[in-house]
Order: C-alpha cells, then structure tokens, then sequence
C-alpha cells in the first residue's frame, strides 16, 4: 500500500472520530441551565457554543471523509477493496480508544459524584457525555462491519 492509500484510511477514521465528537459534544447542552454564569451571558448562548463545536466537529469529519474518495497525488495505486479492508480494524481500534475514554469518564464522574455530595443532576450531562461516548466505543468495537458498509455507502455516493 502507498502513502496515499495509508492517508485515505487515516482520513476516513479521523473523520469517524470527528463525527463522534461532534455527537458527543451535543451531550453537553443540557449542563448548560445548571451552570451558574456571569451576568449578561445568556444560557442559550452557551448553548449555541456546544451546537458550534458539534457543526464543526460534523463538517470537518464529513469533508476528510469525502476527502478521503481520492487520492492526494490523482493516481489510485490500490484497489478499494485493499483499502476498505484496513478500515474495520482501524474502526475497532477507534472503538477502544471511546469505549475506554468513556468508561474512564463515566467512573471519574460517579467517583467525584460521590465523594463531593454533589447532587447527580449537576453531573448528569457529564455522565451521559461518557456512557454515549463509552457507547459509541462499543459499537465501532462489536460492529465495525456495519459502520465500515455505511463508510463505503457514503464515500460512493
């Protein structure tokens, strides 16, 4: 496999990513109402900064993944069945780094929940960013094949 084919499949995964992020960062809105802000600052401000960061985080892995269609230099030297076969690995790969990243979330948040006092409803936004996040990391783990078939669905067309 070229560079290219290596950077097509980087691109397709990091844009899994991004989409991920960008789902996981709509999580956060509801904290939004329990936070407690400086005068003048709107809540529905703050929470049009969550719908931001999950549009930019959605565009940018659905443009590396369109990107990823191509090839950086015009010549595809691998067939895309080569290609697509690096791709459900990579996603299971991508499944672990959620599925812990949120498994630690999730237990860090019930820890500090219960030894602060803290009511559970100012930290529910938290916990369900990392039960979705942990969630997420399942299912690329368990279905990579369903995940990589809608890869391929989107990238053709």
């Amino acid at each position: 496999m070229t560079r290219d084919d290596w950077m097509r499949v980087g691109a397709r995964l990091l844009g899994v990513y991004f989409i991920v992020e960008g789902i996981v960062a709509l999580a956060g809105i509801p904290a939004v109402w329990g936070m407690i802000i400086p005068e003048g600052i709107s809540h529905w401000t703050l929470a049009a900064s969550y719908f931001a960061r999950a549009g930019v985080a959605g565009i940018a892995g659905a443009v590396l993944i369109s990107w990823s269609r191509g090839s950086a230099t015009g010549v595809r030297t691998t067939t895309p069945t080569a290609i697509d076969a690096l791709i459900e690995p990579a996603l299971q790969l991508l499944g672990v780094l959620l599925a812990v990243d949120g498994l630690t979330g999730a237990v860090r948040t019930g820890i500090d929940t219960a030894l602060t006092g803290t009511a559970w409803h100012l930290r529910l936004s938290e916990e369900l960013t990392a039960l979705l996040t942990l969630a997420i990391g399942a299912w690329l783990l368990m279905k990579p094949a369903v995940t990589g078939q809608q890869l391929r669905r989107w990238r053709a067309g």
